[in-house]
């Protein structure tokens, strides 16, 4: 937390739907995170994106998201 008191979570969330499943069968899991980045209406979170809003939020600091970010560039514009 960006206070200093405690932790919060940030999430990713992979709901295994059908497309999930077939991409999981046919040994395409590196597809997966395409499917993550377009399902968000369906519940789907990537952990960047969640971590982005912590940061927005003022819940989480800047630097401390970037260090946990998979993809840091996302955080350029904030």
């Amino acid at each position: 937390r960006a206070d200093g008191r405690g932790r919060v979570a940030a999430l990713e969330v992979l709901i295994a739907n059908k497309a999930v499943s077939a991409l999981i069968r046919e040994d395409k899991t590196f597809q997966i995170r395409s499917i993550l980045q377009t399902q968000a209406a369906h519940g789907m979170c990537l952990l960047d994106s969640s971590l982005v809003q912590l940061v927005k939020s003022g819940v989480v600091a800047k630097q401390e998201a970037l260090r946990h970010a998979e993809e840091p560039q996302r955080f350029a514009a904030i």
